[in-house]
Parts: C-alpha cells; sequence; structure tokens
C-alpha cells in the first residue's frame, strides 16, 4: 500500500510541476543519491528523470562521492540531456 501513496505523491508533484521548464544544459540542479557504483553515481532528479555521474566528472569528485548514501541531497552541473 506504501508503494500507492508514494506514487500518488509522486503523480500529483508532477502535475503541479512547470514542464515548460526544463533543465539546461550548464544549470545547477538538486535531486537526491538513487545509487552508485564503483564508476557511477545515480541521482533521482523527480520528473526530469535520473541523472548520472561518470568518467572524467565521477573521477573529479570521487572523495566526495565515496561517502554519499542513497538519499544525500546532490546538486550537479547539466552536461548533456538525453
Amino acid at each position: 500500500m506504501a508503494n500507492n501513496s508514494k506514487l500518488k505523491s509522486l503523480m500529483e508533484d508532477a502535475l503541479k510541476s512547470d514542464f515548460s521548464r526544463l533543465p539546461k544544459i550548464g544549470e545547477v540542479i538538486t535531486g537526491t543519491v538513487a545509487g552508485k557504483e564503483s564508476s557511477c553515481l545515480y541521482a533521482d532528479l523527480g520528473i526530469f528523470g535520473t541523472g548520472v555521474v561518470y568518467g572524467r566528472e565521477f573521477q573529479a569528485a570521487a572523495d566526495i562521492i565515496k561517502n554519499m548514501k542513497a538519499g544525500d541531497e546532490i546538486s550537479a552541473k547539466v552536461a548533456s540531456l538525453g
């Protein structure tokens, strides 16, 4: 039942959001850490989907990322839109 209430809350948030306001390359956005692997970090960006930090950016921030856990807030600059 908890999944249904979470889904309902996400849908309500999405309906209240301004979809015309999509992130732009170079913009700093916030989300939460969804998970990480040895060379990749995934961020939940809400209605905008999932962000991925990997490659050179992951290596440059490795000291910060190693202490992060699921649910931690994260800010990142948008490098590309997929």
